[in-house]
């Protein structure tokens, strides 16, 4: 599909922001704001994850914009939601997927990611293939077109991961732990320069990366030295450090901390540390920090609920996920749609239980949705599912784990 041809077509974000006003609105007169969070119940029985819906069984999940892709336990990767810029990879501009699809290639993965309206995978070969929204170059294919398909990406580079953002694309090198970026620039590829690349160019600074994450218009990451690092827009704080000053390469995050993990999101951004404790910082007008107050630009890491057995985080627009040692999910933030998992609407500034307790493997947070591989692996999504985006039928909003379809054979 041409690039003239998607301008007809509503964006995801026009999609799935008709409501914004209404929801600042409702933040604004407080959203029946939750102070603290409550403690642990008892885990729910296991048949919620049970497998009546479904066969497919995933290994790992990934929420966008408006559509979410996963891995399943063979190494196969599906999609399904908004499509209008080819993202689901099946080879189509359909509107929308309601139900599962398999990405088109026959290529076998192990590990995908989605942002906006793009999609990219690792192959077990350790290659990067990339479809859908190409106009900033995020696919990484050398070209600004959108591609309904995967396309590798140029440069003959192996990667270990890859991550991608609203706009941009980044991977980790395998052997070298060098990290390069792709796509819309700012700031976001880190490269000293402000021009967009629809190739790969390398991240300055010669560090050597365990792990990165592409948000909106910025980037993060821990060193191999467990030291974080975020570069790119910096309106509210979200690089974390101390400064609202946009960062052309990597700016270290204050205070000292040793991060296993970090998550970049909308305007704000979460790191999980070698010690099991969650830190965000940037901004949390609606309760994204988990800190139990809001604020427009946390300029430094913070610390969430005093526990430390965290083990992910993953960090949307407006809420927050993430999962414990004992594969407990949990959110905060905006709650519309039921984005959080509580069976609720309700804005929560700190830490909520998803799913009554039920047992997950892997969680991601996506614009207005969230999933999570559970613990028998079935997939579960809940919030928005106006365009698809959950993986179940009728459309409509769901305020807790439901699981996700079966493809339509």
């Amino acid at each position: 599909m041409t690039r003239n041809m998607a301008v007809v077509r509503r964006s995801t974000v026009q999609r799935l922001l008709e409501g914004f006003a209404l929801c600042l609105l409702l933040a604004a007169l407080g959203c029946g704001q939750e102070p603290t969070a409550p403690s642990t119940p008892a885990a729910q029985p296991e048949q919620l994850a049970s497998t009546s819906a479904s066969t497919l069984l995933f290994r790992q999940m990934s929420a966008g914009g408006g559509h979410t892709c996963g891995v399943t336990m063979d190494n196969l990767a599906y999609c399904w939601g908004f499509n209008a810029s080819g993202q689901i990879g099946d080879g189509s501009d359909a509107e929308e997927r309601t139900f599962p699809t398999a990405v088109a290639g026959g290529h076998l993965f192990s590990e995908v990611t989605v942002g906006i309206d793009h999609s990219c995978g690792v192959t077990l070969e350790k290659k990067v293939y990339c479809w859908g929204d190409n106009g900033d170059g995020e696919l990484g294919d050398g070209t600004l077109g959108d591609r309904s398909t995967p396309v590798l990406v140029v440069g003959g580079r192996s990667f270990t991961t890859v991550e991608a953002g609203s706009r941009h694309t980044c991977a980790i090198e395998d052997g070298t732990n060098r990290a390069f970026c792709w796509g819309r620039n700012r700031g976001a590829l880190g490269n000293g320069e402000s021009a967009d690349s629809p190739r790969p160019v390398l991240v300055s600074g010669g560090f050597h990366w365990l792990q990165v994450s592409a948000g909106n218009g910025l980037t993060c990451g821990v060193t191999t030295l467990h030291r974080a690092y975020c570069w790119g827009q910096n309106g509210n704080g979200q690089l974390g450090d101390g400064s609202t000053l946009i960062r052309l390469q990597p700016s270290p995050v204050l205070g000292g901390i040793h991060f296993a993990q970090v998550t970049a999101g909308g305007f704000h951004s979460c790191g999980v540390t070698t010690s099991g404790g969650v830190f965000c910082w940037g901004y949390g007008g609606v309760g994204q920090l988990g800190i139990g107050t809001t604020t427009n630009a946390q300029l430094t890491p913070k610390r969430i609920a005093s526990r430390n057995d965290w083990a992910e985080v993953s960090a949307a627009y407006e809420h927050t996920c993430a999962l414990t040692t004992s594969q407990r999910a949990w959110c905060w933030g905006n709650n519309g749609q039921g984005r959080l998992g509580d069976n609720g609407t309700t804005t929560r500034l700190k830490p909520v239980l998803v799913g009554g307790g039920m047992a997950f493997r892997q969680v991601t947070a996506g614009m207005q949705h969230s999933c999570g591989v559970s613990r028998l692996r079935p997939g579960y999504c809940w919030g928005e599912n106006n365009i698809g985006q959950v993986g179940v039928s009728p459309h409509g909003e769901y305020h807790s784990p439901t699981q996700v379809h079966d493809p339509i054979q």
